[in-house]
């Protein structure tokens, strides 16, 4: 009896995980509400003053005190690692409850 209700519970939840987008994406059958039309005015942006050779100083000071920062690799390695161990123990609970 508890085998048969637990494979009623995780055929009840796969159908709502997967079956949700699905009905989600076909929206409900409402009237189209006409969108009001406003106008706004947007002040145009102050025009910046042109100083290549302090920005040019200021960008060789950065570059130089980040000489590391071209081999860096983020961590990508964790987070697809993490999703392969999380998609692994879902596949494994899923035979295990099934």
């Amino acid at each position: 009896m508890g085998t048969s209700l637990a494979k009623s519970i995780v055929a009840a939840v796969l159908m709502v995980m997967l079956g949700g987008p699905a009905m989600a994406s076909t929206g409900l059958a409402t009237q189209p509400v006409a969108a009001e039309q406003t106008t706004t005015r947007v002040a145009a942006a102050p025009a910046r003053t042109v100083n290549t050779a302090a920005d040019a100083s200021r960008y060789a000071a950065r570059e130089q005190s980040a000489q590391k920062l071209e081999h860096f690799k983020g961590g990508a390695a964790i987070y697809i690692g993490a999703s392969a161990i999380a998609l692994a123990a879902l596949i494994v609970l899923l035979l295990v409850l099934i």
